[in-house]
């Protein structure tokens, strides 16, 4: 994971390849903040995506730890932002930085051709603002985070390339990956978050709770984007899942299908999360605002979503 640094605050990002970064997109553009969407992926209101920064002006800092006191150089900076050129956040709110030049740092494993699932474990790591009300001064992650629901949905204000899972970041995590619990493979990018109670509060507080509700963007509903952004890196480009006629359980846009499996439910139908006793999880959280942005909210069919993710309970430095 790394810490990136912009015109306007602090979000995170993952190292995909030695040279390459995925982030949201509103941590390196000058977009709105403050969005409503609904689950077609549409802009309701606000959330339009703004002029990119200047690449050169991104920061990026490795490592477990970060002292933000004082004067540190970075790892890299940036040399290009790759994105889809989608005019709203909505849906698509991921972005590259290709760096300018390669830095020593874990590089972090693609899941393409499986995308999440309902009910799937996931870990969530960043360095937004943690129970302290502070950003941290080391990297911080949550485990034991459940994949809600998958695709387009009201009651979440999810679009059809985005997913939802429950409480694990906060203001300052944007960006930060959602990484399952299975074999560590980068399912998401972190988005937005929040509900109609926690707009009302401040981080840490905005960001726990049973009612909180965190957007992510699915890479797998974005290869087209993942591969032009590995070319430009001059990368290797990941393994890319079918684009076959959608006959499995879930699609990440219309027709498309991502994953198949016997028996799935037809496209647009949520699976089953299945049952059982949910695992214990000493973790704390991660966020999703520019860290130095403010609290920007947005109101989605009474869902109150804000471009700066949440905290968790109690956190534990990452592994």
């Amino acid at each position: 994971m790394v810490l990136i640094r912009n015109v306007r605050g602090e979000c995170t990002g993952t190292l995909v390849a030695p040279n390459l970064v995925v982030t949201a997109r509103h941590c390196v553009s000058s977009s709105n903040l403050a969005v409503t969407c609904n689950d077609q992926g549409q802009a309701v209101s606000g959330g339009q995506a703004g002029v990119d920064y200047d690449p050169g002006k991104i920061a990026v800092f490795v490592g477990e730890s970060f002292a933000r006191k004082g004067v540190l150089d970075p790892a890299a900076v940036g040399a290009r932002i790759v994105h889809d050129g989608s005019p709203t956040l909505c849906d698509h709110d991921v972005a590259f930085l290709v760096l300018s030049n390669p830095v020593t740092a874990p590089v972090a494993k693609l899941r393409l051709t499986a995308p999440p699932r309902v009910g799937e474990r996931a870990r969530a790591v960043g360095w937004g603002i943690s129970v302290a009300k502070t950003p941290s001064d080391g990297r911080v992650a949550r485990g034991g985070i459940t994949v809600a629901h998958v695709g387009a949905n009201a009651s979440r204000a999810t679009g059809p390339r985005e997913l939802s899972a429950t409480e694990g970041i906060c203001d300052g995590d944007s960006g930060g990956p959602l990484l399952a619990e299975s074999d560590g493979a980068l399912l998401a990018v972190a988005a937005r978050g929040g509900s109609p109670r926690a707009a009302k509060l401040a981080p840490p507080e905005a960001c726990v709770g049973d009612d909180i509700v965190n957007v992510y963007v699915s890479l797998a509903a974005h290869t087209k984007t993942v591969r032009a952004a590995f070319r430009a890196a001059g990368a290797p480009e990941p393994e890319a899942p079918p684009d076959e006629p959608c006959t499995g359980l879930v699609c990440a846009a219309p027709a498309t299908c991502q994953a198949t499996a016997s028996g799935a439910t037809s496209c647009g139908v949520p699976a089953n999360p299945g049952s059982g006793t949910p695992e214990a999880s000493d973790g704390g959280g991660c966020s999703a605002v520019p860290s130095g942005a403010g609290r920007a909210t947005t109101g989605a069919g009474g869902l109150v979503l804000g471009l700066g993710l949440f905290v968790a309970r109690r956190r534990r430095r990452a592994q």
